[in-house]
């Protein structure tokens, strides 16, 4: 029998890790993407990373991607919510809510992973893979050979998607008027394997660990503020990040450079299309409030990794169609989620505020409701 043909548009983490996993099962597989891919001999040190749950990690491991890369990865034991309201004032009157992985009888929820060294470790692996074709540095159009003669083509290249384009599926997207910060700074006190994340008017603000006594920053703010705050001096930026830090991680200093990016939600109205799949930010994009974006990606990943190998029609309707249900449960309702926890950290108004504290005050005893909170934010199944 001739072997299947996907195409994959996006050389992303979900990208690689899809094409991985179907080379594995003697698929080929063809990535293409409009940039050249790293490679972990070349990589430039960035602010960029995300935690990922075991669930997530779990499918980097189907790729071969993981424990090899666990090394470089900070363990996540401790999620630590903070309602700081009443910033720059009120220290005293901050709610602190801790969520341990113990309490899910895990030894973590997961880790911080640095998203440039993840990328290029996978693009090293493809690069080896006979299964796999790359194509770098390619821009393409529907009539290209390797999107007509592909049993299947997947979009997995961002919320531009090109392949939602020729799908003909409309998203709807929202922009929050928000950007996300980030950066890396060292601090003298341990952060214990603890995330902490502070919710406060503009937005949440996160300190999530990243190595011994360094921590990955992901600040989010009112677009204006951001940008006002990315024109301070070095000093002056340390000392704003400081005060947000309500000291808990002693004096702190920057190891790499801030920069931004504005916030948005995407929600692609279909997945499928006649032989063709969405997946990843082509097919959602959320707010990096609890860091659910990535780890929804790669549940993409293993989903529509299950469908083509459990079918003898790769890129038919049935396939498409038991891909399309199995990610709408899992889509539909985080996405929902994360929209409305933005909306309601991200929000001044007194009621709503006092909503917020009293659900994290209420979450305070153990009980089915905290842990199923706790499964569906920290360890969910998909």
């Amino acid at each position: 029998m001739q072997k299947s043909k996907v195409s994959i548009v996006g050389a992303g983490i979900p990208g690689l890790t899809l094409a991985l996993i179907l080379a594995d099962h003697d698929i080929d597989v063809t990535v293409i993407d409009k940039h050249a891919l790293p490679d972990t001999k070349n990589i430039k040190l960035t602010a960029r990373t995300t935690a990922l749950m075991q669930g997530s990690l779990e499918i980097l491991e189907r790729a071969g991607a993981w424990p090899e890369f666990k090394p470089q990865c900070t363990p996540l034991s401790t999620l630590s919510i903070i309602d700081d309201s009443d910033y720059p004032r009120g220290a005293d009157k901050m709610i602190r809510q801790d969520f341990h992985s113990s309490e899910l009888e895990l030894d973590e929820f997961g880790y911080n992973v640095p998203l440039v060294p993840m990328t290029a470790l996978l693009a090293d692996r493809a690069r080896a893979q006979n299964n796999i074709a790359i194509l770098e540095n390619t821009n393409i159009d529907e009539k290209h050979d390797v999107i007509t003669q592909a049993d299947l083509v997947v979009g997995a290249d961002g919320r531009n998607s090109i392949v939602r384009t020729w799908s003909g599926i409309d998203a709807t997207r929202k922009d929050y008027g928000q950007s996300a910060i980030t950066c890396v700074i060292s601090h003298t006190q341990p952060h214990n394997n603890t995330s902490t994340e502070f919710h406060r008017s503009g937005g949440p603000c996160t300190f999530v660990p990243h190595g011994d006594n360094t921590s990955a920053i992901v600040w989010v703010e009112k677009t204006t503020d951001a940008d006002a705050f990315l024109k301070l001096s070095k000093d002056a930026f340390i000392n704003a990040l400081q005060d947000r830090s309500r000291d808990i991680l002693g004096q702190i200093d920057l190891v790499v450079d801030p920069e931004s990016w504005p916030l948005m939600t995407l929600k692609a109205k279909r997945l499928i299309a006649p032989k063709m799949a969405l997946i990843a930010e082509a097919a959602h994009v959320l707010s990096p409030i609890g860091a659910q974006g990535l780890n929804l990606s790669l549940r993409d990943v293993g989903a529509l990794a299950d469908c083509i190998l459990n079918t003898d029609d790769v890129g038919g309707i049935e396939m498409l169609k038991a891909y399309a249900r199995n990610r709408r449960r899992d889509m539909a309702p985080r996405h929902f989620g994360v929209n409305m926890l933005n909306n309601m950290v991200a929000n001044d108004n007194a009621i709503i505020r006092g909503l917020r504290r009293f659900g994290l005050r209420a979450i305070s005893n153990a009980g089915p409701i905290r842990k199923i909170l706790m499964e569906q934010g920290l360890a969910p199944k998909g």
